[in-house]
């Protein structure tokens, strides 16, 4: 069963082919299911793995300050993942060109989408950075951390980090 599950996929997605199952109008429609049903399922592995907090939180009021970090091997994986389906749809060619504009509404909500997923997949991946000072400091490697104080190595991670998180959000989307 599972050798021939490439070949239902390729015969679902045939596009311009009699035998396909899904005509080339429908595969929006499940491309778009596929993604909200990724969106969710990564906000579920983001809550269940990693407490709700994937990057770098620092918060001062007043005398107190709490500086904390996380995230989870599975995040990462969603990360990777993300990566590779932008270098896809990158890589992809449009054969026909959009008849109608798009409204206002899904422009908005795919810039949401957009957002989420750069969100994830640079947090994930920059937080590692901070962890791994952290690390270095305490003597051994944790998912996540949280102390209500500052150590001179947080100005030299957050800055940084901060700025590095704005430009890779800034050049994705400034990438048609």
């Amino acid at each position: 069963m599972f050798k021939s599950m490439p070949a239902v996929i390729a015969k679902i997605f045939a596009l311009g082919h009699s035998g396909a199952i899904l005509a080339p109008e429908q595969h929006m429609k499940v491309e778009r299911l596929i993604v909200g049903a990724a969106i969710l399922l990564s906000m579920a592995c983001v809550r269940y793995f990693s407490g709700g907090q994937v990057g770098l939180s620092y918060f001062r009021s007043g005398e107190k300050t709490v500086v904390s970090s996380a995230t989870h091997p599975v995040p990462l994986v969603w990360a990777a993942a993300g990566i590779c389906f932008f270098w896809i749809l990158m890589r992809k060619e449009f054969r026909e060109e959009p008849t109608a504009c798009a409204s206002l509404a899904r422009r908005f909500l795919a810039f949401l989408v957009d957002l989420y997923l750069v969100v994830l997949v640079s947090g994930s991946v920059l937080v590692l950075i901070p962890l791994s000072v952290e690390a270095r400091r305490t003597g051994h490697f944790e998912w996540s951390f949280d102390r209500e104080y500052v150590v001179p190595t947080d100005a030299y991670v957050l800055l940084p980090l901060s700025l590095i998180g704005v430009l890779v959000l800034f050049f994705i989307m400034r990438i048609p």
